[in-house]
């Protein structure tokens, strides 16, 4: 069963969009995707006795030049309730049910949602670095980062086969899964791990009987299998993760775990540095799943476009996303124009180049079962060994 509050995002015409990459059209202007709060003075500050984060409509963020400027407060997961009930049992698996870039209020907007990365409410704050190209981009309300999210709107989009990766989801076509470990089962646990598996979809090796020709889908009943990919494992062993926090926690409920390393998002990986997942518990049945998620980070720049090398060309399947290639270099210089952070946390607030930029992305889930561990082989590399990726200088 797929938790109450789940959505799917409004699909944009993947014409349109590849359009407005190649001809340079201001559909990803709309969105906001150069500086979606330019001008913005801050949002009011979070309730300090909230368990979720604080939902604004980003339609209301820019504000008039001669404005007074307001006091923020950067949207930070809880603290850990050091000394607090530590430890337990109890192992937690569940399926992301929705993987969402759009706003709560408007899923064709870049979500609003998120966390303040680099602590600091930038516009009219500083910036955290030094932009690369054009003048920068703005906060959302209340500091949260997410200067990627129209991109990546788009970029789902235009990569998309069928729809947009909640719909691939609930056909059991992509997945991502977290593991919850020692869990004591309360609204505070001081010491849990937890762990990030990405997935090829559903697992339907065990299914003999299953007509071929009617595929299966998942029923989010916590009896789902959920194939495994071997690159979220170390030396592919099963199932030991190599996107792990042995050091999570939950507080009032909310679990925070730091990420870092590659997630694969459909078709393609986004290298996260510093990322943050917050996710509020609910209980289903005998375990638990998720109902209000986040998952916040830095991307770097070369590493993610690099990472594009191996998606065909959407327009034209003999050819891929790198090098020379005309979608490719569109989406390179978008990308490029959203950078917001350093990729070193350590620099922030130094004047360090921007060449990362902060993404957050909203899920829910419920339980599941880790399944068949699925090797693809290694990537492509059609732009040849040594080629990599890299923002054009001005």
């Amino acid at each position: 069963m797929i938790p109450d509050g789940s959505r799917v995002t409004r699909r944009v015409p993947r014409f349109a969009v590849v359009t407005a990459l190649i001809g340079g059209v201001a559909a990803l202007a709309a969105c906001s995707l150069l500086n979606p709060l330019d001008g913005y003075s801050g949002g009011s500050a979070p309730d300090a006795q909230a368990d979720a984060l604080v939902e604004v409509d980003a339609s209301d963020a820019v504000a008039p030049p001669d404005a007074p400027t307001a006091a923020c407060v950067g949207t930070r997961p809880p603290e850990r309730a050091d000394g607090g009930p530590a430890g337990g049992a109890i192992t937690v698996i569940n399926a992301l049910t929705t993987f969402e870039f759009g706003d709560v209020a408007d899923p064709q907007k870049p979500n609003s949602k998120g966390i303040d990365l680099d602590r600091t409410c930038t516009c009219p704050g500083p910036r955290s670095c030094k932009p690369v190209q054009g003048a920068g981009v703005c906060d959302f309300p209340n500091g949260v980062d997410n200067a990627a999210g129209g991109f990546f709107l788009s970029l789902l989009s235009v990569l998309g086969r069928e729809a947009n990766e909640t719909a691939k989801i609930q056909r059991g076509e992509h997945g991502l899964l977290v593991r919850m470990k020692n869990y004591n089962g309360l609204p505070d646990d001081d010491d849990v791990e937890v762990a990030i598996f990405n997935s090829f979809g559903l697992d339907t090796s065990a299914d003999g009987g299953v007509d071929a020709s009617t595929p299966a889908l998942p029923k989010f009943d916590g009896q789902d299998r959920w194939t495994i990919d071997a690159k979220s494992l170390l030396g592919g062993t099963a199932y030991l993760p190599n996107i792990v926090d042995t050091r999570g926690y939950v507080r009032n409920g909310v679990v925070v775990a730091q990420v870092s390393n590659a997630i694969r998002i459909g078709p393609y990986t986004v290298p996260i540095v510093g990322g943050v997942l917050m996710a509020h518990l609910v209980k289903i049945g005998d375990s638990f799943g998720v109902d209000d998620g986040v998952l916040s980070g830095r991307a770097n720049a070369r590493e993610l476009l690099t990472s594009l090398e191996s998606v065909p060309n959407p327009l034209d399947n003999s050819k891929y996303l790198c090098g020379t290639d005309v979608v490719f270099t569109n989406l390179r210089d978008r990308f490029c124009q959203t950078l917001d952070l350093p990729t070193d946390q350590s620099v922030d607030g130094k004047d360090a180049p921007c060449d990362a930029a902060s993404f957050s992305v909203r899920f829910t889930s419920s339980p599941a079962i880790l399944g068949k561990v699925v090797d693809n082989g290694a990537p492509k590399k059609p732009c040849g060994d040594s080629w990599v990726a890299s923002c054009p200088l001005p």
